[in-house]
Parts: structure tokens; C-alpha cells; sequence
């Protein structure tokens, strides 16, 4: 009345409004001004969207984990080594999921019951992460310590939700001193061995995301898949690289003889 602005008239826009027991929640109001004898009224329609917003926010998150699990298999797809593959789906889901630390690891081929730490990282804030970085590589786990050692012997995911206060977390000091809050972890499978463990971590405190975690067990089988393709193509170069030094070796003993013996 005063400016004659009419950005809220006429329009619907949305807002958080207090309920009387105290609570917030999101409304779309509708304010239409009606003049009478020179007077303006106006009147407001206000509608709960609470139901919208979280069937909205459920749509959201299927189109993220869609293109989540289609990044994933092109990104391990392309990598011409099994490393650039899990390097390259580490960097993927963290980006996509914001997760702010992820880390792999392997299998020992010495002992089926141990983890090794790798060198493949994602870290949003290398330097901020560095003092968990080297207090993971430094630690040795085995089947049933800690959230990969649980996944290798469980063969599905776990989660924490607060890795910092968590007793079972042999990193719990390390994780509290640079803010990290909840932990997952998650298999990757080629049928029904853990060749592998994927371990993330957020910097909140938070419950698990039961739809996450099923997809990234079918993340989990996909990167198997790659793995074990990854794994044939090694073993077919190889046998080829053996084959034409055996031809070389054959045809080097030949020339030897011929020339000691003065054969033609």
C-alpha cells in the first residue's frame, strides 16, 4: 500500500511459516488485494506443501542415484587399468553424493582375511584429511575390525553414524580431530568374493541412507564386473607378450645353430 510494489500480489510464492505447537514448515501463499470504497483488503490462501517437497525431494534423489550408478559404469569402463577404475568411481560418487572423504581397499592375496590400504583417495581437502590419510595407510585390517574389515566378513555394507564417538572405529581420535561424522562402507564383488572395499565418510553425524546403500551395492557388483574384465584383459596381454618372447627365444636358438653348424 504504501510502495505499490506488487511482487507478492497476484502470484503464489513459497515460505516457511511457525506453527502454533512450534514448529516450522513450508507453505505456498497466494495474496490477492481487493479495493472497496477506496479501501485495499486483501486475502490470503495458504496451503501446506510439506507432502510436495518431500515427494519432490524423493524425485531428486532417484535422478541423482540414476546418475550415480550411470557414471559409475562409464567412468570404470573407460579406465584402461583396474585402479584408474575404482580411482575414477571413488571420485564419482563422492562428488555426486558429497561425500568429503573416500578411500579403497584390497584384498591381500596372502591372506584372505586381511585388507590393505591403497593409494587411491578421494579427499575434498587434501591438506585438512592429510592426518587421517596417513593414519589409515599405517593400518593393517582384518576381517572383522573396523568398518572394512566388517564388510569383508559380512559381505554387505555397513555404516556409522558417528565414526568420531564410535568405540568399534580404531580411527575414532583421527576422524574427531579433523570433523569427520559418519562412515559407510561397501563391498565390491566379483560373485560372491570382496575383492575390495569402498570406505567414505561425511563431516556430519547422520543416520544411513537405506536407498544409498542399495545402490551402492549394485555399484559394488558393477565394479566386480569391471575388475574381473580388467583382470582377463591382463592376463590375455600377458600370455600374448609370453608367447612372442617364446617365438623370439625359438627363433634366436635357431639363428645360433645355423650360424655355429654353417647351415642354411
Amino acid at each position: 500500500m504504501e510502495t505499490g510494489e506488487r511482487a507478492l500480489l497476484n502470484t503464489r510464492f513459497e515460505t516457511t511459516v511457525l506453527h502454533r505447537n512450534g514448529t516450522e514448515f513450508p507453505v505456498e501463499i497466494a495474496i490477492s488485494p481487493l479495493a472497496m470504497d477506496g479501501t485495499f483488503l486483501f486475502s490470503a490462501f495458504i496451503r501446506d506443501i510439506r507432502d510436495r517437497r518431500q515427494a519432490d525431494r524423493a524425485l531428486l534423489r532417484e535422478a541423482v542415484i540414476v546418475h550415480l550408478l550411470q557414471g559409475v559404469v562409464a567412468a570404470a569402463n573407460e579406465a584402461p587399468t583396474v585402479d584408474l577404475a575404482l580411482q575414477s568411481s571413488l571420485d564419482w560418487i563422492c562428488s555426486v553424493i558429497g561425500w568429503s572423504v573416500g578411500h579403497v581397499y584390497i584384498r591381500s592375496k596372502e591372506s584372505k582375511d586381511c585388507l590393505l590400504s591403497t593409494n587411491i583417495w578421494y579427499l575434498e581437502n587434501p591438506n585438512r584429511f592429510e592426518s587421517f590419510r596417513l593414519a589409515t595407510e599405517r593400518t593393517g585390517l582384518h576381517s572383522r575390525s573396523g568398518l572394512p574389515g566388517q564388510v569383508l566378513e559380512r559381505r554387505l555394507p555397513v555404516s556409522m553414524i558417528d565414526v568420531a564417538n564410535d568405540p568399534t572405529f580404531s580411527r575414532a581420535s583421527e576422524a574427531r580431530a579433523v570433523g569427520l561424522g559418519a562412515g559407510f562402507a561397501s563391498p565390491v564383488l566379483v560373485g560372491s568374493e570382496v575383492v575390495a572395499v569402498l570406505e567414505f565418510f561425511s563431516e556430519k553425524a547422520e543416520e544411513p541412507d537405506e536407498r544409498l546403500m542399495q545402490t551402492l551395492v549394485t555399484v559394488g557388483v558393477q565394479l566386480g564386473h569391471v575388475v574381473k574384465r580388467k583382470d582377463v584383459e591382463l592376463e590375455l596381454i600377458r600370455a600374448k607378450e609370453d608367447s612372442e618372447a617364446a617365438d623370439r627365444a625359438k627363433s634366436e636358438f635357431l639363428a645360433n645353430i645355423t650360424t655355429k653348424f654353417g647351415l642354411q
